[in-house]
């Protein structure tokens, strides 16, 4: 017997915590957001300020900051 049933794909993802947690911590302000390196990318003026990715937090950080 041949069964005609079709199979279905869930599209949806769940929400990631982490994200949500962004968009708690970020409120209101003029920012957008990008799926980048597999994960959210919330952007300003264009540019990635902070995001997610499977291996945690992405945050911009200036140059006197950077680790030489």
């Amino acid at each position: 017997m041949v069964s005609m049933a079709k199979s279905v794909t869930k599209t949806s993802v769940a929400p990631d915590p982490m994200v949500e947690r962004l968009r708690a911590a970020l409120g209101q302000r003029a920012f957008t957001e990008q799926k980048m390196f597999g994960g959210t990318c919330f952007m300003l003026n264009g540019n990635m300020l902070i995001g997610t990715s499977k291996r945690g937090l992405l945050v911009r950080v200036g140059k006197a900051a950077h680790e030489t």
